[in-house]
Parts: structure tokens; sequence; C-alpha cells
């Protein structure tokens, strides 16, 4: 008798385990972090599962009898509440959240790691991202790929080439050709280098880039834009969806090329990890972003940030930062002005998303076509 209780309760503790372990709880997690993954509503399914198991009637031989396992509750998300007095959105679908911002996102990854469809390291990143909003690939760039990139952002401004450039230190935009050479040495942004330089789209669908995003969008990749810098771009933190909301609420990637190694001096990327989790702003029952509620939003975004720990960027030439669309960041103060911060910024929708805007493929993914205008 002593042996069948034993066992009911063993069996009742592996129910409610199972149970938690689908809804994201680990033992790699602090107890806050796991009650954060599971919810209230993830601690009461696996109390009730573990209830069914020792109050199920026995079979002849003193067993508990077996039963179907009861159907998966459907994913919530795992978002972070903000107190705050600013309209947040609260009536979100769910079909908008991405695999990995749902419960039970740590089950799919063991599973697909199980079924061969991810590796061991792919593992890995994949739950940093889900956790902390953002994913690190490490010398991912070839040295020669970003000396050939910086060799075209020359070419650029030597040859006077018609790109189109934002002056970050004024909000203007033109193009190289039409401003003066000394721009250069101010904050500012080529866009859409890719369109004209091999380099800069080799760099910007480069296959590991391609191949994390995927797996995060659960599609193929189309890159929609490119933005290089020279210099650090010192903005207050900000949320990339409302500047540029995906035609799918939050499908959208970030990613973020080293072109050389960052100094602390020279602005470095600042980011907020877990910011992700945070519930969009509400711009009047929509994510897009509405000018007239900018001072709102950016208030908003300002008080919640530090919430969250603050990192400091230091990349190292050839490291690729992926970031989810909602995460915060912004750019560090430059403390010495004569210090670049060499990079690129691009961003990727799923290819689902673009509909029939034209896009060319390039090696395993796809890129947003957008008219080049030359100059005389």
């Amino acid at each position: 008798m002593e042996n069948r209780v034993t066992q009911r309760l063993a069996n009742a503790r592996e129910r409610a385990l199972s149970e938690l372990k689908a809804r994201g709880a680990s033992r790699q997690k602090t107890l806050a972090e796991n009650v954060r993954s599971v919810g209230v509503r993830g601690l009461v399914s696996g109390a009730v599962a573990s209830a069914r198991e020792l109050l199920r009637a026995p079979d002849s031989n003193g067993r508990a009898a077996a039963s179907p396992p009861p159907p998966p509750p459907p994913p919530q998300p795992i978002l972070v509440d903000p107190i705050t007095d600013h309209p947040i959105m609260r009536s979100e679908s769910p079909s908008s959240f991405l695999w990995l911002d749902v419960e039970g996102y740590e089950a799919e990854i063991d599973r697909k790691r199980a079924a061969g469809l991810i590796d061991r390291q792919e593992a890995v990143l994949l739950r940093e991202w889900a956790v902390n909003g953002y994913l690190v690939l490490r010398q991912c760039i070839p040295l020669e790929l970003t000396e050939r990139s910086l060799a075209d952002v020359d070419a650029v401004w030597s040859e006077r080439k018609h790109v189109q450039i934002d002056v970050l230190t004024d909000g203007r935009r033109a193009h190289v050709d039409e401003v003066d050479a000394s721009v250069r040495s101010a904050p500012h942004k080529l866009n859409d280098l890719y369109l004209t330089s091999d380099a800069a789209r080799q760099i910007f669908l480069h296959e590991r880039i391609v191949r994390m995003v995927g797996l995060i969008l659960g599609d193929e990749v189309v890159g929609c834009n490119s933005l290089t810098f020279e210099f650090g771009s010192q903005q207050p933190p900000h949320i990339d969806h409302v500047y540029m909301t995906p035609p799918a609420p939050r499908r959208l990637v970030a990613s973020w090329i080293a072109l050389e190694d960052v100094r602390p001096e020279s602005g470095p990327l600042a980011l907020w990890p877990g910011s992700h989790r945070l519930r969009p702003f509400d711009f009047g029952g929509t994510y897009h972003y509405l000018p007239a509620l900018e001072p709102q939003h950016t208030r908003y975004v300002a008080e919640q940030a530090p919430r969250f720990p603050e990192m400091q960027y230091l990349a190292k030439r050839g490291d690729v930062l992926l970031w989810h669309a909602l995460l915060v960041h912004g750019g560090s103060a430059i403390a010495n002005p004569g210090r670049t911060r060499k990079s690129m910024a691009c961003h990727y929708f799923a290819r689902r998303d673009v509909g029939p805007a034209p896009h060319a493929p390039f090696g395993l993914a796809w890129y947003l076509e957008k008219p080049v205008a030359h100059s005389e």
C-alpha cells in the first residue's frame, strides 16, 4: 500500500512538472523568472494536473487508470504590465505574438532540438532572445567583408553619390551629393546602402543572420532597410516597432552589425534587456505612430526603461546583435566627438507580411526593391 501511495505521489509530481515546463518553467531560471514565465494561470493548471493524477480511480492492480492528457491551453503572451497613466495596448490579438513571446516557448525549443530542426547553439540563442529580447552572433561577419563595406562608404563620399542621408544633428534628410562634405564628420546615417553596395548587401543578408531571423519569424526573411552609421546616434531610448510598424504587428526583427570595435567613449548602443515584454503604447487603438502623441509616447518609454537593467553593447568588429522589435534601446552619449562607431542597423519582415511589395531574391532570403536615383 505504501508503495502505491508513493507511486501516486511521484506520478502527480511528474504531471505537475510537465505542465509547468510546457508553460516555460525551467531549472535554469530563478524562482521569480519561473513565476513570470508560468503566470498565475500556469500555476493553477499545474496544481490541477497534480490533483487529477492523485484522484484518478486505480485499476485492478491498484495503479491509477490511464487517462488521456488534457488538451494544452492556448499559449498566453508573456507580458510585463507597467504601472502608468499612459494608454497601453490591452487588446492585442494572440496571433500577433511570435512563438518566442508566448508561454511554452521552452518546450517548443526542446521539441525543435529533439527533431533536429535546430542545433544546440541555436537553442541557446533562442532562449536568450526570449528572455532578454536580443541575441548576439559573435564574429559573424568576415573582416574582408567589413573592409569592403567601409570602402564603399568612402566611395559614396569621395564620388559624391546620390545616396540618401539623414543628418542626426539637425534632422535633415537629403542626399550625399546635396550636402557639404563636412557633414560626414557629424552623426548621420546613410539609408539603404545595400541597394548600391554588394558588400553591404552581403552583410545585410548574411546567411547566419538570415538563419536566426528566419527561426524567430517562422518564415522566409525579407530585408526591408539598412542604415549605415559612422558615429554613435545618441538617440534617446526608443522602440523600433513604433516607427517601422510591420504589416503584421510585432513581426519585425532588427540587426546591428559592428564594422569596427566599439569603444566606450564612442557612444555605444544601449539596451534594456527584458523590455520587449512591456505592453506597447496605444496610439488610439493602433500600433502605428501618430506625431501628435509623440510626447506622451516618449515619456512612457522614458518612465518604463529604468525598470530594466541598462547594458552598453561594446561589440567587436564583425559581431552581430539581433533584437526584438519592441526592445527599448538607444544611443549613449558620445564622450569623444572624434571617435567613430562604424556600424550598420537593418530591419527584416516575414515574407508573408510583405504582400505585393517588390522584393528580389538574394542567397537564402529576399530584399525590398526600391528606386535608386543617380546623379548626373
